[in-house]
């Protein structure tokens, strides 16, 4: 289980920044601060999909207008990364998905890469 450590201050740097990046395992953790503006980039070197699956630890049912009912995020978010291809995901965005005590677990990433950041 590895760590995907973050990166602060990336676009206020004044010259270039070295962003640390993990190789991802089956199981991986990060920590989640809602409202910092923190952006994962998940890169796949492989030639098949990889899907990350990012975990907080206090899911929640939300109840938003459209979806005719009760939605869980207890299953986590699935994010594909496309064969030799880059996903960034904003982690406000989808805050509801990591809530909890900011401990996240990302699952399924074996072969790919993680960034962490902040602006």
């Amino acid at each position: 289980m590895a760590v995907i450590s973050q990166t602060n201050g990336v676009i206020s740097a004044d010259a270039a920044v070295a962003l640390t990046r993990t190789t991802l395992t089956a199981s991986d953790t990060l920590t989640f601060v809602r409202g910092a503006g923190q952006v994962l980039v998940l890169t796949n070197p492989t030639a098949s999909v990889i899907t990350v699956t990012l975990t907080g630890t206090a899911p929640q049912t939300l109840r938003p207008e459209g979806f005719g009912g009760p939605v869980s995020t207890a299953g986590g978010k699935a994010i594909a990364i496309a064969a030799n291809g880059s996903t960034l995901v904003s982690l406000d965005d989808i805050w509801a998905f990591l809530d909890g005590t900011g401990a996240v677990t990302a699952t399924g990433g074996t072969g790919a890469f993680a960034v962490l950041y902040t602006p």
